[in-house]
C-alpha cells in the first residue's frame, strides 16, 4: 500500500486501501489578487481496527454510543511513497455503524486553513489582554514613548478635540494604542501557531499601532466599589464642644456615624467615621441632615467635608446653619467633580461657635436623616483609574478580518513550513519570489499535448482600486466630499476597450489625515466631528484606524502636559504617530496613493506608499498585454510535489515561469495534471522616489508625487460673540462682533471684529476683517483693517513666532507665556496665541498686559484691538493699546479664579 495517515506519537492509521484524493495547489487567484487561495482539505474514510478503535478512542473521547468530542484534532501527515503529501491536522466527522463494522470519516485540514479555523468568528477582543492593564498616569503614558517598540502599547498624540487649541492636553486626552504585531503575536497564541516572517520582524513593521477607537468608561462591575453612604440611627445622639471666640482648626472635631448603608469595597470605617478612597476617580460628594438640639443655646454651626492628602488637609465643601433649641435642617453640602486619588481620606468636619455660654456642648440627636455619601462624578475614564486593556479594543472586529486585512495591506503570501506542521512562513509577495531558485520542468511536460497561452487580458478587471475603509469624521468627510474619493486611495487603470468590472481592495482600517492642527508644527493625525453650528466635539467612537509610530519628535511650540496628580509639565517634544513616517523627510507611507490633498503646508512628500511598495510590480506584472498564462499537462510524482514552493521559477522549453495553480493533483491515479503558469515578463522594481516641491497647489502625477497643501486652522468652537449676525451652520471657528455681518457656507476660521455689513463669500478660508463696514469679502486670508485690504499692499510682509513678556497688573497673581503667532504686512501686525494667568478675585476688575513681537510706540489705545476669550468660553476680555509703553492691555470681568488660559487674537499699528 502507498498511502499512509502518520499521526505522530500517537501512530500510524491502519488503512485497508490506499487513498485516492485530488487536490488542488494555488499560492493566489490572479483574477482577484487580494484573496488568498493556500488552503486545502480532503475528507476520507477510515476502517475500524483494533488498532484505530484504540487510538480513536482517546484523541477524541468516544464512549460506547459512539458519541465522540467534534471539537477535538490530531496533528498527522497524509504520506504517498514515503514522501509527506499533505500536512495538517484531522478532525473525526462522523462514526457510521455497519452492522458489525464501524467506519470513520474525517477530514484532513491544512495548515493555513485550520488557523482560521482556529480563530472561527471569535473578535479581537475576546482575546485576554489583562496583563496589559496599568493606571491612567503621565508618568505611564511618558514611558511608553520610548519603551520597545512592537509590544504592550504606546500612548501617541492623536487631537480628539479636547478643546485647547493644542497648547494643553491632560492625562485623560491621551489613550492607549496597542502595537499591531502584539495584536498577531496573540492572535497566532490563541491558534497554537508560530510564525516566521521578516515583514512582521522589521522595525516598519514594529511600529505599527492601533489606537483605541473608543471613549474608556466604567463598567456596571466597576461603580459599587467606589460607593459608600454613612448615616446615623435615631437615637444615636453625640456631643461636641462649643467654643465663645472662634471655630477650630481646619482638621474640625469629627462627624459621627453610626453605620455605613452602602460599603462597597469597605473603604469607608465606621470606627473613625472616615473614607479611604479605594480607586482613583472623579467623584461627587454630599451631606444633608437635620439636628435635634437638646441644649438651650443658640450656635452658628459649620459643617465641612475634609480632604486628607499625603498629609495636608483641604476643604472641598462647607455648610453654614445657624441652629437653636428646635430642630433643623443642615444646609445641604454637594461638592461636584471632584479628582481624588487612591489613598485619600475623606470625612465630615464639624465645628461652631456658641452665642451663649463658652464652652457650652452641643449635644445632636435623633440625627437620622444625617447621609454622607459618594456618587461617581464622571463614568469615562479618569487620571489615576486603573485601565482594563480588555475594554480598550475595537470592538466587533473579528480576528479573521483583522488579519485578512494585514495580508491586503502588505500583499502578504503565507506558506506552511514543511518540517513544522503550526510554523507559516509570512512574506510580502515580492520578498516571497525574490527567494526562490529555477526548477527545470521541461520533462515532465506531456509533449503529445499542446500548451495552452492566452494573454492576461483574460482578467476581468479594467479597474484595480485599492482603499481604506471610508469613514464620517470631519476630516474623511471634507477628502471625500472634495475629491469624490476614499482619503489615501488608489486607482490603476488598465488599458482594455472591452473591460468594465473594478476590482477593490478594501481594508477594514480607515485613512486618519494628518493635520497643522491649530497652525502648529505638530502634523498629527486629527480625528473629530464638527456639530451644525460649528463647535469641535469629540467623538464618542470611530471606525478602526492603523498608523505608524514615529517617536519622540520636537516642536517649536512647547505644550502643557497636564495631570491633576502628577502636576503639569511644559514638554517641547510629543509622541508622533501618523500615515506618515515623518512629514519633513517622508520615507515610508501608509497611504495606497498619494492623496490629492493633505491638510498642512509641505513642499515635500513621498510615492513609497502601500501600492508602489508592495502592488504595483504584481499588478504591472499580470495585467501586461505580453504577459501570458500558460496551462499544460505534467507527470507529477510525490517526490515533485514534496519538494514544491511557489517560490521558485519554473523553466520549460527555453522559458521562465511562475508557477500559480496545480489543478486536482492526485499521486494514486499517476494521471498527468494540469498545471497553470504566468509567463514572466518582469516589470521594474519601484523606485521610491521624495519630491520637493514649491508648496503651493501642487498636484499628484506619476512624476510629481506631490499632493495640494491646505493649513486648516481649526480653533475650538465657533464663537458669535454678537447677535444679529448670519452664520451658516457649516462655518467652523468663526469670532464675530458686530451686527449683520453674513458668512456663507463652508467658510473656515472667520474673524470679523467691531465691523457691520461685511459678507464672507462661500469657501473663504481664513479671512480677518476688523473696524470695516458693508464690504464683501470673497478670497481666502485677507486681512482688511480699518477699511485698508492689508493683503493687497506692497508693504513690508514677515510672520513668525515669539514669546511674550506678561505684566500682572491687577488682579493676576502669576502668569505663563506660550509660544504666539504674528504675522507682519505693511504697517499692520497681527498677534494671536493664547497665555496661562492665574485670578486672584472672581468678579474684580482683571488686567495684564503683554509685550509687541515687533516694537512700537503706540500713541492711542485704538491703535491696538482685538479680543480674548477665556478656554471654556465664560467670558471675553477686551485688548486695547498701551500708550505709555510697547504693549497691549488685557481687560476682562472672570466669573471664575484660579488657573485659566485666554485664547486671543488682536492687530496693533506700526507707528
Amino acid at each position: 500500500m502507498r498511502t499512509k495517515i502518520d499521526l505522530g506519537s500517537s501512530g500510524i492509521i491502519d488503512l485497508t486501501d490506499d487513498v485516492s484524493y485530488a487536490i488542488t495547489y494555488a499560492i493566489a487567484d490572479i483574477r482577484n489578487p487580494e484573496k488568498r487561495n493556500a488552503s486545502y482539505s480532503k475528507t476520507i474514510r477510515i476502517p475500524g481496527s483494533p488498532n484505530n478503535d484504540y487510538k480513536f478512542r482517546f484523541i477524541f473521547e468516544i464512549d460506547i454510543d459512539c458519541n465522540f468530542n467534534p471539537n477535538l484534532k490530531a496533528p498527522c501527515v497524509l504520506v504517498v511513497d514515503d514522501m509527506p503529501q499533505l500536512t495538517g491536522y484531522l478532525q473525526l466527522l462522523k462514526i457510521y455503524r455497519l452492522e458489525n463494522k464501524i467506519e470513520y470519516e474525517v477530514v484532513i485540514i491544512g495548515q493555513l486553513g485550520n488557523i482560521f479555523t482556529e480563530w472561527g468568528e471569535k473578535y479581537l477582543s475576546d482575546l485576554d489582554y489583562s496583563d496589559l492593564n496599568h493606571y491612567f498616569l503621565k508618568s505611564v503614558q511618558i514611558a511608553t514613548w520610548t519603551a520597545n517598540v512592537g509590544t504592550r502599547y504606546v500612548y501617541p498624540m492623536i487631537d480628539l478635540g479636547n478643546g485647547y487649541n493644542g497648547m494643553r492636553y491632560a492625562v485623560e486626552d491621551f489613550y492607549p494604542a496597542i502595537y499591531v504585531k502584539e495584536y498577531i503575536d496573540r492572535m497566532f497564541s490563541l491558534a497554537g501557531y508560530t510564525y516566521s516572517s521578516t515583514i512582521f520582524n522589521s522595525d516598519f513593521f514594529k511600529r505599527l499601532i492601533i489606537p483605541t477607537n473608543k471613549q474608556l468608561g466604567l463598567k456596571l462591575g466597576d461603580i459599587t466599589p467606589r460607593i459608600f453612604s454613612a448615616s446615623n440611627l435615631f437615637s444615636d445622639t453625640y456631643n461636641y464642644s462649643l467654643t465663645s471666640s472662634a471655630y477650630t482648626t481646619a482638621i474640625s472635631t469629627v462627624y459621627n456615624f453610626s453605620q455605613a448603608l452602602v460599603n462597597g469595597s469597605g473603604a469607608f470605617n465606621v470606627a473613625t467615621n472616615k473614607w479611604t478612597v479605594p480607586i482613583s476617580g472623579v467623584y461627587n460628594l454630599v451631606y444633608g441632615g437635620e439636628i435635634a438640639r437638646v441644649n438651650t443655646d443658640y450656635a452658628t454651626l459649620r459643617i465641612k467635608i475634609i480632604l486628607k492628602r499625603g498629609g495636608v488637609y483641604s476643604v472641598l465643601g462647607m455648610s453654614v446653619t445657624h441652629v437653636g433649641t428646635s430642630d433643623v435642617t443642615i444646609n445641604p453640602i454637594t461638592t461636584m467633580n471632584v479628582n481624588l486619588i487612591m489613598g485619600d481620606v475623606l470625612y465630615l468636619g464639624i465645628e461652631a461657635i456658641s452665642v451663649g455660654v463658652a464652652s457650652n456642648t452641643l449635644t445632636i440627636a435623633g440625627d437620622e436623616n444625617a447621609d454622607f455619601r459618594d456618587e461617581v462624578g464622571v463614568y469615562t475614564t479618569t487620571e489615576g483609574m486603573l485601565i482594563d486593556m480588555n475594554y480598550a479594543i475595537p470592538e466587533q472586529i473579528k480576528i479573521k478580518d483583522f488579519f485578512t486585512s494585514i495580508i491586503k495591506m502588505f500583499n502578504l503570501y503565507i506558506e506552511q513550513d514543511k518540517n513544522q506542521s503550526n510554523l507559516l512562513l509570512i512574506d510580502s509577495r515580492n520578498e516571497f519570489y525574490s527567494s526562490g531558485v529555477v526548477v527545470d520542468w521541461s520533462a515532465k511536460l506531456d509533449m503529445m499535448q499542446d500548451l495552452e497561452i492566452f494573454p492576461m487580458g483574460e482578467l476581468d478587471a479594467v479597474k484595480y482600486k485599492f482603499t481604506y475603509k471610508e469613514d464620517s469624521d470631519y476630516w474623511n468627510t471634507k477628502y471625500k466630499n472634495a475629491w469624490q474619493k476614499v482619503y489615501a486611495e488608489e486607482n490603476y487603470i488598465v488599458t482594455n476597450d472591452f473591460l468594465k468590472a473594478e476590482n477593490t481592495t478594501e481594508l477594514i482600517f480607515s485613512p486618519s489625515p494628518q493635520v497643522n492642527v491649530y497652525g502648529l508644527d505638530r502634523i498629527i493625525p486629527q480625528i473629530i466631528n464638527i456639530d451644525n453650528v460649528g463647535n469641535i466635539e469629540r467623538p464618542k467612537d470611530f471606525n478602526i484606524r492603523i498608523l505608524y509610530y514615529g517617536g519622540v519628535k520636537t516642536t517649536a511650540t512647547a505644550w502643557s502636559y497636564e495631570s491633576v496628580i502628577e502636576g503639569n509639565t511644559l514638554l517641547t517634544t510629543y509622541p508622533y504617530c501618523g500615515m506618515v513616517d515623518d512629514v519633513d523627510t517622508p520615507d515610508v507611507m501608509l497611504d495606497f496613493g498619494v492623496p490629492i490633498e493633505v491638510f498642512y503646508d509641505t513642499n515635500v512628500y513621498s510615492n513609497n506608499n502601500l501600492f508602489n511598495k508592495y502592488y504595483k510590480q504584481f499588478i504591472e506584472e499580470i495585467t501586461d498585454k505580453d504577459s501570458k498564462i500558460v496551462t499544460g499537462l505534467f507527470a507529477l510524482t510525490p517526490l515533485d510535489i514534496l519538494k514544491l514552493d511557489f517560490r521558485n521559477e519554473f523553466y520549460i522549453n527555453g522559458n521562465l515561469y511562475r508557477l500559480n495553480k496545480i489543478y486536482d493533483y492526485n499521486p494514486i491515479a499517476e494521471t498527468l495534471t494540469k498545471c497553470e503558469f504566468i509567463k514572466i515578463k518582469h516589470a521594474n522594481s519601484f523606485v521610491k522616489k521624495r519630491v520637493i516641491g514649491t508648496g503651493v497647489d501642487s498636484v499628484f502625477s506619476p512624476d510629481n508625487p506631490l499632493p495640494r497643501p491646505s493649513r486648516p486652522f481649526l480653533p475650538i468652537v465657533t464663537s458669535v460673540i454678537s447677535p444679529d449676525n448670519l452664520i451658516h451652520p457649516s462655518v467652523i471657528g468663526a469670532v464675530v462682533t458686530g451686527t449683520g455681518n453674513v458668512i456663507g457656507a463652508g467658510v473656515e476660521n472667520p474673524t470679523i471684529l467691531g465691523s457691520s455689513g461685511v459678507i464672507i463669500a462661500s469657501g473663504v478660508r481664513s479671512p480677518i476683517v476688523i473696524g470695516t463696514n458693508n464690504i464683501l469679502v470673497d478670497r481666502s486670508n485677507a486681512v482688511i483693517v480699518y477699511g485698508v485690504d492689508l493683503t493687497a499692499s506692497s508693504g513690508i510682509v514677515t510672520n513668525g513666532t515669539y514669546t511674550p513678556t506678561i505684566y500682572n497688573i491687577h488682579n493676576v497673581s502669576s502668569s505663563t507665556a506660550l509660544v504666539c503667532n504674528y504675522s507682519r504686512n505693511g504697517s499692520m501686525v497681527v498677534v494671536s496665541g493664547c497665555v496661562r494667568i492665574t485670578v486672584t478675585a472672581i468678579a474684580s476688575n482683571t488686567q495684564f498686559e503683554i509685550s509687541l513681537p515687533i516694537t512700537t510706540a503706540m500713541t492711542a489705545i485704538s491703535q491696538a484691538s482685538g479680543t480674548g476669550t477665556e478656554e471654556t468660553g465664560l467670558y471675553s476680555a477686551s485688548i486695547q493699546a498701551n500708550t505709555a509703553l510697547p504693549r497691549v492691555t488685557f481687560r476682562m470681568l472672570p466669573a471664575t479664579n484660579g488657573n485659566m488660559v485666554i485664547f486671543f487674537i488682536f492687530q496693533y499699528q506700526i507707528v
